[in-house]
């Protein structure tokens, strides 16, 4: 979240919407007052700066008391709207300008599968099973083995497995129950257990088997070098490459629904909670628009935005990238659109579904 006095604005920070970016853009134009609760500086491994540090007066309190320190702790940095107002008050909340980034839903979703699923998605995520690398010792070839699990990933080796995954692991998310967008729980780590077992029932319901039984995946190898346990993933039927098995025993691949529910970051289920919902899309210039359209003296175009655009490591080096529309064209594509429609393009605008053609301010 941002709240700038100097600007009398309040910035709610969404998923996969390029936010951080916002962030990073928007610190130099902040006053010594204003708070900002963004992320911590991050660093790779090559001494890289991939992630700016954005954490600005988390620790300044309000006039109720409150700061977003209190709140960040247990809810991260994608603050709900609610959560924001009790921390700054009704004078603040109401006062000021509200504004978010929203995010088509197809794109975005895809965005998210790709950040939630480095196992499947990412560079240096397959190692070798055991019989695979025995093979390139006894034919001398084991550089060759070496550059090829560098460079491949389960994408590109099982690319059609990999979409059904992905269909499996959206239609789980998309056709659950929500959770309510207006409790806290939905936004905090304790809610946890109870949406991995709302996904579970999901996925049982519908019939998908391996998705519902990833958890319990065998352990196919343990590095005896640190205990690392491995496995290979089912969806793909093949014993050549392992993944680590570690998330996918934690089930961390069935969380994440308060993210696909974007909009309960700024809508109560009745009604838009923000005055104005910035289109990714062209998202640079947008910005600009609407601070002219709220007299914010502060110049963005796409440009001066571009110059600012972190958190691309996450898909940038990812070989083979497939398109969307790929994405969406397996076996049970139609299906896909057909729950994305109803959730994201429905004119009954309720808890569980949204209209992103309406809210999105042109």
């Amino acid at each position: 979240m941002i709240v700038s006095h100097k600007h009398k604005f309040i910035f709610v920070k969404t998923h996969k919407t390029a936010t951080q970016t916002f962030l990073k853009f928007i610190k130099p134009h902040l006053g010594a007052d204003d708070v900002m609760a963004g992320d911590p500086e991050e660093i790779n491994s090559d001494g890289v700066v991939i992630n700016e540090d954005t954490q600005i007066n988390c620790d300044k309190k309000f006039q109720t008391g409150l700061c977003a320190k209190d709140y960040q702790e247990t809810y991260g940095n994608h603050l709900p709207w609610f959560m924001i107002k009790d921390i700054v008050g009704d004078d603040v909340w109401n006062e000021y300008t509200k504004i978010t980034i929203e995010r088509e839903p197809h794109d975005r979703l895809l965005s998210l599968f790709y950040f939630m699923n480095p196992q499947v998605t990412g560079n240096g995520m397959i190692f070798p099973s055991p019989d695979l690398k025995k093979s390139h010792v006894d034919a001398g070839t084991i550089p060759d083995m070496v550059k090829w699990i560098k460079e491949e990933t389960l994408l590109t080796l099982y690319p059609d497995y990999i979409r059904s995954y992905f269909e499996d692991w959206l239609l789980t998310q998309l056709e659950a129950e929500p959770l309510d967008l207006t409790d806290p729980k939905t936004y905090g780590s304790d809610s946890h257990e109870n949406e991995i077992n709302i996904y579970k029932q999901t996925a049982d319901k519908l019939k998908l088997k391996r998705f519902a039984q990833l958890p319990t995946t065998e352990i196919a190898y343990t590095d005896p070098n640190n205990s690392l346990q491995y496995m290979y993933f089912p969806y793909t039927n093949q014993t050549d490459v392992l993944t680590w098995r570690r998330p996918y025993e934690r089930s961390q691949h069935l969380l994440g629904q308060c993210r696909f529910l974007n909009y309960g970051n700024y809508f109560d289920g009745k009604k838009l909670q923000v005055d104005h919902i910035i289109d990714f899309k062209n998202v640079g210039n947008n910005i600009g628009k609407c601070f002219k359209k709220f007299n914010i003296n502060i110049q963005c175009n796409k440009s001066l935005y571009d110059q600012a655009t972190q958190n691309a490591h996450y898909r940038k080096n990812i070989k083979g990238k497939p398109s969307n529309d790929w994405w969406y064209n397996g076996p049970r594509g139609e299906w896909l659109r057909k729950v994305i429609k109803r959730r994201f393009y429905n004119d009954d605008m309720n808890k569980n579904q949204i209209n992103f053609n309406k809210i999105i301010s042109k």
